[in-house]
């Protein structure tokens, strides 16, 4: 009995000895981290001096701008005129000169005459107009430019200057070397008239206009069919059949 009173007396003590035990000391679990560290730098060296940052942008003064950009407005495409705003264009600028059968003021609507050609819907096989300015339409419109300019450019010939739809109050004869001013000046009332854009004298867009005149002058020789040149010009321009 005493024997296993004994017994249990060394086992309680062992128990509570393994329970009160202090912790094992971290020293040399810290010291071998720190080793490890240590060999891990050793690549690197220390001494080596620390560069100039390196600056990605500048400020300076300049233009303020505003924080909030302004919304950009969608530019809608030119669309080409079907073929009653087309003709109306054209009776608008000449005053009432139209393509006509061999040019006679009394024959045949040529407007009329192919406008099944032309795209425009007969609503039986077709029913919407065909808008595009493809080499068909081209080449009708080149046709009517030539033989309307030639009406106009006889008609001028008989009327007072201020009357005048191409040549206006410009002498006959006058060239951009005898009238530079009045020569560009017209060009500038035919550019309002045909494609009512305002073009000043002397700006860069005028440049095709005045060349397209001098070569016209140049070749020709009769500054009266340089201006018919000019008017088939501003007729088979875009700016004339679309808007």
């Amino acid at each position: 009995m005493k024997r296993r009173v004994l017994l249990a007396i060394v086992a309680l003590l062992w128990v509570s000895g393994c329970v009160n035990a202090p912790a094992p000391d971290p020293e040399p679990i810290a010291e071998g981290l720190s080793s490890s560290l240590a060999s891990e730098g050793d690549r690197f060296d220390e001494s080596d001096p620390v560069g100039e940052p390196v600056a990605h942008a500048t400020v300076t003064t300049g233009i303020p701008v505003s924080l909030f950009p302004e919304a950009e407005w969608s530019v809608r495409p030119h669309k080409r005129m079907d073929l009653d705003q087309l003709e109306a264009a054209f009776l608008g600028v000449t005053d009432g000169i139209g393509w006509t059968l061999d040019g006679n003021p009394n024959g045949k609507n040529l407007f009329v005459e192919f406008a099944s050609t032309l795209g425009k819907p007969n609503y039986t096989t077709q029913t919407r107009e065909d808008l595009l300015p493809g080499v068909l339409f081209q080449k009708f419109l080149g046709d009517a430019s030539r033989q309307i300019c030639e009406r106009v450019l006889e008609q001028d010939l008989g009327l007072a200057p201020s009357e005048r739809i191409l040549l206006g109050i410009l002498p006959l004869d006058a060239t951009m070397e005898s009238d530079p001013v009045g020569v560009e000046a017209n060009l500038s009332r035919l550019l309002m008239r045909f494609h009512s854009r305002e073009v000043l004298a002397g700006s860069t867009q005028m440049n095709p206009w005045r060349w397209l005149f001098e070569s016209a002058t140049h070749v020709s020789g009769s500054p009266p069919i340089a201006w018919k040149t000019v008017c088939v010009g501003l007729f088979t321009h875009p700016d004339f059949y679309s808007y």
